[in-house]
């Protein structure tokens, strides 16, 4: 064999052995999990965390609304004549999970029905319900109460990709005539 023919063996070896390593390198499964796990696991834990995220918004949301309905029934029966005592019923029922410095609300009566009152709630820049009041009307009258709870996020990441400052406003509303009373 000459030394020509011993050469391009020789390189055609060190082709192949390099071809062989990548092959190699393609077909070895290790740590594989650990790269799909990068690329998966940051995407499942945010639908986590937006899972329990939203489960919270909706247990405040219903101990709102349950705080909203009992006081709006001591307008109602005409047991509420001041503010505070519609806002002790509510911060009552709300417990510890909304804190009663947080809580905003409006309450509107007319005489002549729900359409000379506006349900449409806005907000400030900071997130606050910009026309609060108590005006519970008188008997027979029509009443509208909304009581909002501006709440922060428990994980802020996410707050900042639904809001753009960190907080929701949460708003229950409750609508009757007042009993004769």
């Amino acid at each position: 064999m000459s030394r020509k023919e011993l050469g391009t063996r020789l390189s055609m070896s060190r082709g192949f052995r390099a071809l062989d390593r990548v092959g190699r390198f393609r077909r070895d499964r290790r740590g594989s999990a650990y790269v799909e796990f990068a690329i998966a696991g940051p995407l499942f834990l945010l639908l986590a965390c937006m899972v329990i995220e939203n489960g919270l918004f909706l247990f405040a949301q219903a101990t709102l609304d349950n705080g909203t309905r009992d006081g709006a029934r001591l307008i109602q029966l005409g047991r509420a004549a001041n503010q505070a005592t519609f806002f002790n019923q509510v911060c009552a029922d709300v417990g510890k999970l909304i804190p009663c410095g947080s809580l905003q609300y409006r309450v509107q009566s007319s005489d002549v029905g729900f359409s000379a009152m506006s349900a449409m709630v806005t907000t400030d820049a900071g997130g606050n319900m910009q026309s609060q009041g108590y005006s519970p009307g008188a008997s027979g009258d029509f009443v509208l109460v909304q009581v909002g709870y501006k709440r922060n996020y428990v994980i802020p990441s996410i707050g900042r990709i639904v809001s753009a400052n960190d907080t929701a406003l949460i708003v229950s509303s409750y609508a009757f005539q007042n009993e004769p009373y």
